[in-house]
């Protein structure tokens, strides 16, 4: 479903995931403060600081350019713009608040900040699980990629995207890179891969690559039996 959706789609289904995690983290915020699961005279009365809050939420969330946070490839940069736009949030509840005479108490902005904070990761993450999980059910080329470095993780992202392969496990020749999971993914050895191969897990290997004149990365399938060596356009395999 998701490789169905167009770019823009996916922007605006994550622009409404932000746009709604405000009225509840506000309502939890108020529901910790109160200690009550309803606090309706509360709620009541800041019924005007929700529908605020409300609008401005997408506001936040294009200014900070959170739609364009990839579920795939979340990283600290992506991180920080979720924080500073809570923080914004928070201080805007500030703002919302005294101009409206609310009389709440001071915790319920920096609460508010803090489970936006974090039901936005939480929920990208549950998100990202989902999506994976999806997508190592369907149908599709179950490749390994060799090395677990950079240019390796970057390649297995990519084919993340695709519809027709599998990334399924790193293959490495660094033994303390063994037995960890790298993007998702599980380090194996040589050997551990010719078992998978014999088991159907594995049917294809690609390897990334650059040419010796561009330097731009590239996929190189290889037939069985693997050997990155064999790739006449690549600089020998060392991670």
């Amino acid at each position: 479903m998701m490789h169905a959706m167009t770019r823009r789609q996916k922007r605006n289904l994550l622009l409404a995931f932000d746009t709604l995690l405000v009225p509840c983290a506000l309502y939890l915020a108020f529901a910790l403060r109160f200690s009550s699961m309803y606090p309706r005279t509360h709620l009541d009365a800041a019924a005007p600081l929700f529908a605020l809050m409300f609008a401005a939420a997408p506001v936040v969330g294009l200014a900070f350019r959170l739609p364009w946070i990839k579920l795939s490839a979340r990283d600290i940069s992506a991180t920080g713009r979720i924080a500073l736009a809570a923080c914004v949030l928070g201080f805007a509840c500030i703002v919302a608040s005294y101009l409206l005479a609310l009389g709440s108490p001071r915790s319920i902005p920096i609460s508010f900040a803090a489970l936006f904070f974090m039901l936005s990761i939480l929920g990208r993450t549950l998100a990202a699980l989902v999506v994976t999980s999806l997508y190592e059910a369907a149908p599709g080329v179950p490749v390994a990629i060799f090395g677990a470095g950079s240019a390796g993780i970057q390649l297995a992202w990519a084919l993340r995207q695709s519809a027709e392969v599998r990334p399924r496990v790193f293959v490495d020749d660094n033994p303390t890179l063994h037995g960890l999971n790298i993007a998702a993914l599980t380090v194996t050895s040589r050997d551990r891969l010719r078992k998978m191969v014999d088991a159907g897990q594995v049917e294809r290997g690609l390897s990334p690559c650059r040419r010796w004149r561009r330097r731009k990365f590239r996929a190189c399938s290889m037939n069985w039996p693997i050997s990155p060596a064999r790739c006449r356009c690549c600089h020998p395999m060392s991670t």
